[in-house]
């Protein structure tokens, strides 16, 4: 019996990856910031629309859902045993998570992309860049993932 919301050629991301032949710890990193965007979806939801107090790499000010995705982000990140460091829209330094670990992946992201639009229902994203290793700073056609 099929479950509601759910049809006999439904694939959840993990299969999909897999039997596309991804690598396995690029297969779980890629869920763990799907997870980590459920957490997302869910401050929009409840969250506070108001300023944090703080700016952004660029002087921009940050809202308190920028802070609360860049910390859901980074934690989830930082618990997925295979990145080496990671680089936020929110932050000025790149973060190291575990730079000792050989055949990590790095990844830099825009926790909530438009979040000044949250407010008046308009689109937001979560921008994702992964590179192979512990280096950032690669050229983009080394990027092993974007999301």
């Amino acid at each position: 019996m099929l479950r509601a919301g759910k049809t006999k050629f439904h694939i959840d991301l993990r299969r999909y990856l897999r039997e596309d032949g991804v690598d396995d710890r690029l297969t779980h990193l890629i869920c763990e910031i799907a997870e980590a965007s459920k957490y997302i979806v869910n401050s929009i939801r409840t969250g506070d629309l108001g300023v944090a107090g703080t700016s952004n790499l660029y002087g921009e000010e940050q809202l308190a859902l920028d802070v609360l995705a860049d910390r859901i982000l980074r934690k989830r990140l930082a618990k997925s045993g295979v990145v080496s460091n990671v680089a936020s829209e929110e932050t000025r330094d790149v973060i190291a998570v575990s730079p000792h670990c050989a055949g990590n992946f790095s990844v830099a992201f825009d926790p909530l992309d438009g979040s000044s639009l949250v407010d008046v229902n308009l689109a937001v994203g979560t921008i994702v860049s992964v590179f192979p290793g512990s280096d950032l700073l690669q050229p983009g056609h080394r990027q092993v993932a974007a999301l």
